[in-house]
């Protein structure tokens, strides 16, 4: 897998949206059918007022984003900074760099929206003699895949942490570190049934979230941004950083979490069609 990744991303990136949309959403929709009942089962479930033509529409326009998503992943293996920089736009990030700096530390949370693997440039736009940034991550089963993803991550000067890791490690750099150390989590994954601990209004359900970026900065009292992510078109996103809270210690018990979701399907309401409704997101919610 690895082998075809790297020979994939020599190629343009144009050739790889043709082979998105001629090869891959086909592939994906049509034939192999990749938990579309999933996606449709998602859907329905948020949008409840939708005709299920509109929804099956909805599915589609998913497909097609997935199958670019796909591609843009393999084509970041190679991408140089300067295409990045024309392909993703930063809004406030000098605001959110100078935040990071004054409280030794912070969190961006965002959600499996957009190419987020794109997204982890802002660690390499910011000052990384005063900011390092980490990236919370859960282990692929796949070892080839896994050791792909660190790559692109790295490369864009990220410290990939696994999830289950977090708290001892940044315990560790709160002690050890010189820098501003700076965590970027998607926020918006299925908790384990272990987990289950938290709860709140997404899209009209009782649905429990993780709370491990909350936990971080209420310790540490660290500042909290969410990145809003919208797509201008094929290949082009734009962040925009909304301020959570100054200092999450300041803030009471769950604030952060629940503004968080809100902020998330606000976000995802904006453009549904690039969110990944592939995610079996909602098996735990107390209404099903």
């Amino acid at each position: 897998m690895s082998f075809a990744i790297r020979i994939l991303s020599l190629l343009p990136l144009r050739v790889l949206y043709a082979m998105a949309s001629y090869v891959l959403y086909p592939l994906l929709y049509y034939v192999v059918q990749y938990r579309r009942s999933m996606v449709l089962s998602n859907l329905r479930y948020c949008y409840p007022e939708k005709s299920e033509a509109a929804c099956k529409q909805m599915a589609k326009q998913f497909y097609h984003w997935f199958a670019d998503l796909c591609v843009e992943i393999i084509h970041a293996y190679r991408m140089s900074d300067e295409e990045l920089r024309e392909r993703v736009v930063f809004e406030g990030l000098d605001e959110v760099q100078t935040a990071f700096i004054k409280q030794q530390g912070g969190v961006f949370m965002l959600g499996h929206i957009g190419c987020w693997e794109w997204i982890a440039d802002a660690a390499k736009r910011m000052d990384r003699s005063r900011i390092h940034t980490n990236v919370i991550y859960l282990k692929l089963d796949n070892p080839s895949a896994d050791r792909i993803m660190m790559q692109i991550r790295q490369q864009r000067g990220c410290t990939p942490i696994e999830m289950h890791k977090l708290l001892r490690e940044a315990v560790r750099l709160r002690k050890e570190s010189s820098k501003a150390e700076v965590y970027s989590m998607l926020a918006d994954q299925k908790p384990s049934w272990r987990s289950l601990q938290f709860y709140t209004d997404f899209f009209g359900h009782n649905t429990p979230f993780l709370t491990g970026s909350e936990k971080i900065a209420r310790k540490f009292a660290y500042p909290v941004y969410y990145a809003d992510i919208t797509m201008p078109s094929r290949g082009h996103y734009h962040v925009q950083f909304i301020p959570i809270t100054a200092n999450a210690q300041l803030s009471e018990e769950g604030f952060v979490s629940r503004e968080y979701v809100r902020l998330l399907e606000a976000n995802i309401r904006k453009q549904p069609s690039i969110w990944l409704w592939s995610h079996n997101r909602f098996k735990w919610n107390n209404d099903k």
